[in-house]
């Protein structure tokens, strides 16, 4: 059961004008197996004011209502056995007072009892077993509920991490676990000051593991590290290379989406100016430095991309870990910004850093992998290295 975001333009539902598929293929697939069911349903309810659809999550809990219907005791067979914390969901008045306002008006004329515990126990399971869904660049794409690997525990420092490549979700470990050890993924993501809050506030644990067992502040990063780090010290290298001195800016006055882009660019850049030496600024300043790239990477303005890009890396390394996807495909990035900008030794040396992590995280044989192993190989061959 999942709910999906598409990025390439979707294929809209002819009926609700809601649910989105991929291709045609997958349309058919949902229509077999829920959106039949929810497609009359979804087109009652209220249109949001701003004109956005309802909610993910309560579309989520809808379909699972509507597929447990189906089941004896009315539960989806993969949600009965999962953590709920059901009384402190239960808790925050306002949204169960929202879902179930929502629910009432979503199953009236279905046929499907308004079991007002029932639903909430499945929102609950929901709130704190789905799992966010990414591509291979680890950008978000959707959410999901993948009851087996709901039931591995979270460490912020974890040792396995989940992939989505279109099929089944793989558990892979990142680093080596031995027999009879607990595996162990990341619920949230951990470059922030707040996470033993965040993870209180939507999965209800006050966290132990032990990253935040030597970090009590929640401050600091979750990864351990020296400064001879090899890892460490080869981010440092490209954060100082490429990350030290700031290209000249070229705010000239553009239109329609360049010039959208090229004004949330200044902004970003100017609350950049304005961030202070505290620790938590630290986790500020990565955020608005990923925003910076990717504003710079969609106007074309590479060298003002890799300044951004590259100054990310020590604390990615730092936070994320030396074995982590996230460190892994933000390598990746600053060596296809250097080879876009001909500085080639930064790219092969970049590049070799995130191959040595993704083709762990993502395996040989993962298609992001294969394009790493030809872009380092053509690199080398060019500079005779």
């Amino acid at each position: 059961m999942l709910i999906v975001h598409h990025r390439a333009p979707p294929k809209r539902c002819s009926g609700c004008k809601m649910v989105q598929y991929c291709n045609l293929e997958c349309q058919k697939l949902g229509w077999q197996t829920v959106h039949k069911l929810e497609c009359s349903l979804l087109r009652k309810l209220p249109k949001p004011p701003s004109g956005e659809l309802p909610h993910q999550s309560f579309r989520f809990v809808g379909r699972a209502v509507l597929m447990g219907n189906r089941q004896p005791g009315g539960e989806v067979p993969g949600l009965v056995d999962l953590e709920s914390h059901f009384d402190e969901y239960v808790a925050d008045a306002d949204t169960v007072g929202s879902l179930m306002f929502l629910m009432a008006r979503y199953l009236q004329g279905s046929g499907v009892a308004m079991n007002q515990r029932l639903i909430l126990q499945t929102a609950a399971k929901l709130a704190c077993n789905s799992m966010s869904i990414y591509d291979s660049e680890l950008r978000t794409v959707g959410s999901g509920l993948f009851p087996l690997l709901s039931k591995a525990n979270h460490s912020c420092a974890p040792n396995c991490v989940v992939l989505f490549d279109g099929g089944p979700a793989r558990l892979r470990t990142i680093v080596p676990v031995a027999g009879g050890s607990e595996v162990t993924i990341c619920y949230i993501d951990t470059l922030c000051s707040d996470r033993r809050q965040r993870l209180e506030k939507q999965f209800y644990f006050h966290c132990k593991c032990q990253a935040c067992e030597r970090d009590d502040s929640s401050t600091a990063g979750t990864a351990s590290l020296t400064p001879a780090d090899p890892v460490l010290a080869e981010c440092v290298w490209l954060s100082e290379r490429f990350g030290r001195d700031v290209p000249t800016p070229r705010h000239a006055p553009e239109r329609n989406e360049a010039g959208i882009m090229t004004q949330k660019l200044a902004q970003v850049e100017q609350d950049l100016a304005t961030l202070g030496n505290e620790a938590e600024s630290t986790f500020e300043r990565v955020r608005l430095h990923d925003q910076a790239t990717d504003c710079c990477v969609n106007l074309q303005r590479f060298a003002e991309a890799l300044f951004h890009c590259a100054s990310t890396l020590p604390e990615y390394c730092r936070h994320y870990g030396v074995h982590s996807p996230n460190l892994g495909i933000q390598l990746m990035r600053c060596g296809k910004l250097c080879n876009a900008l001909d500085q080639t030794e930064g790219a092969v040396r970049a590049l070799k850093l995130a191959f040595s992590i993704l083709q762990v995280t993502h395996g040989e044989e993962h298609p992001v992998v294969g394009e790493l192993r030809e872009s380092m190989v053509y690199l080398m061959s060019s500079c005779g290295s």
